[in-house]
């Protein structure tokens, strides 16, 4: 792919990530809270998001299969340079079967009008003072227009990040609006119903950074996935700013407005969906020629790109999705909560706009460390105190420390050998919402068991773990060799 499509991908995907993003800062802010008034009981406060995230981790099976499914091409798109050509040809051998081609371009500018007309007169005397007989001239090169809709047989097949990214907007859509009749009939269980749709929509987004790097050369795939990361920075002041002004909008039905905000940012996303000229992605090898799982897992890179991604995102989600519970338990509204969120969403992706330099310049690798040295400071900054300072710089870290961990652990996985590149995005997209699952129910069940200070105080215990294995991954070579 030409290196301007490829940049023009990473915008145009870019734009789809803050679509996306803006719709999940809404489910991020409200989701507990809405669970909150809904539920029977209080413990089941959380339980809508952990459904979006296992339905999540589920659609992470089934994406990579439609992936690499062949689909139609409509036959705008498919057949268009070929009427041209086909028009093209045919104009040409008509046309030089009595003149030459010069000739037939310069009559162009002089072909007679209506009988009897003056410009028919002085077309036809300068035909006849050149030789040139106007009876003689052949028909208008007439060619059959094509159908705007090709046979099914002679559709291209071809597979298509579009058309997936396409059903997960549409998705997203449907499961906002989902949200909003549960909220008018005030029930629990429909709200529920809501996180299928809302969960296959992020799997697809998912796949925002591994379409834009499938295009670029191999020095650049950070940089691309970095740029797709980079929407979210806009989304963190869009998102919560749009869910926390839209709370009260629709009469007698609070929090219904947020999610039809949720609804709308969703839609919006197919717009540069439909612009950008996106790559095939990676074809799923056959049974019989996939590298055996040893063999790939065998390289720490592979591990090390998927401990980054489910590492990482396990630690960001298990602060987040409790951090709205305990500013409303310290008695704060939910703007504050929404702007806790906004803070943390900017940690989340403004530091996109260097970390693909700084992977190019540093190593996929190290930027992931230094992102768990920042995910340390973070839970060190929870356990300092609840006032609403320590819950804005707190998540700030988190956010700051998932950029990091997110992006060195995605690029090592986009640097993968090609052969087994889809299997491992495909496996390092089920373990990390996995564990993001795992995560986003526990999160709510200890905050209500134990208290804002044992979530900081696990999630430290985790962190300090996550290390030790990472040493273990960069040993481990070093010992083979010797």
């Amino acid at each position: 792919m030409k290196p301007a499509f490829a940049r023009q991908n990473a915008w145009l995907l870019g734009l789809c990530q803050f679509c996306y993003m803006a719709a999940t800062a809404t489910g991020i802010s409200f989701s507990g809270l809405v669970g909150a008034r809904l539920a029977p009981w209080s413990s089941l406060a959380t339980l809508p998001y952990l459904l979006i995230t296992l339905s999540t981790a589920l659609a992470t099976l089934v994406v990579p299969r439609l992936l690499a499914r062949p689909g139609p091409v409509h036959a705008l798109f498919a057949a268009a340079p070929g009427r041209k050509k086909v028009r093209h040809k045919a104009c040409d051998a008509g046309n030089n079967r009595l003149f030459p081609r010069s000739t037939t371009q310069w009559m162009t500018f002089f072909r007679p009008g209506p009988q009897g007309s003056g410009h028919y007169r002085r077309a036809t005397a300068l035909h006849a003072a050149h030789g040139i007989h106007t009876a003689a001239r052949p028909a208008p090169c007439r060619t059959p227009a094509l159908p705007r809709t090709l046979p099914r047989k002679e559709r291209e097949q071809a597979p298509s990040y579009r058309r997936v990214f396409a059903l997960g907007a549409v998705l997203g859509m449907a499961g906002g609006l989902v949200c909003v009749t549960a909220l008018y009939l005030q029930s629990f269980a429909l709200f529920c119903l809501a996180a299928p749709f809302q969960g296959f929509y992020q799997a697809t987004a998912l796949y925002y950074r591994y379409a834009a790097a499938e295009g670029a050369p191999d020095a650049h795939k950070g940089s691309a996935m970095a740029w797709v990361l980079s929407g979210g920075i806009l989304a963190a002041f869009a998102g919560p700013l749009l869910g926390g002004y839209a709370v009260d909008r629709v009469p007698h039905v609070l929090y219904a407005g947020s999610f039809l905000g949720m609804a709308s940012m969703a839609l919006l996303a197919l717009l540069p969906l439909a612009l950008a000229r996106l790559p095939a992605p990676p074809p799923l090898v056959a049974p019989a020629e996939r590298t055996p799982w040893r063999e790939v897992l065998a390289t720490p890179r592979a591990l090390g790109g998927m401990l980054g991604c489910a590492g990482g995102y396990g630690l960001m989600m298990f602060m987040m999705v409790a951090s709205p519970l305990a500013i409303a338990g310290c008695g704060f509204t939910p703007l504050h909560a929404a702007s806790v969120i906004q803070w943390h969403m900017l940690g989340m992706f403004a530091p996109s706009l260097v970390t693909g330099r700084l992977i190019a310049r540093f190593g996929a690798g190290r930027v992931a460390w230094a992102g768990g040295v920042l995910n340390l400071a973070a839970c060190a900054l929870a356990l300092g105190g609840l006032t609403l300072n320590h819950f804005h710089a707190s998540l700030l870290l988190v956010g700051l420390g998932w950029n990091l961990m997110y992006m060195g652990g995605s690029t090592l996985i986009a640097q993968s050998p090609p052969a087994a590149r889809a299997r491992l995005q495909s496996a390092n997209e089920l373990l990390t919402f996995s564990v993001v699952a795992a995560a986003a129910g526990l999160a709510g069940w200890v905050y209500q068991a134990l208290g804002w200070y044992a979530v900081a105080g696990i999630a430290l215990g985790l962190t300090l773990a996550l290390g030790a294995a990472a040493a273990l991954l960069v040993r481990r070579p070093r010992l083979a060799a010797a």
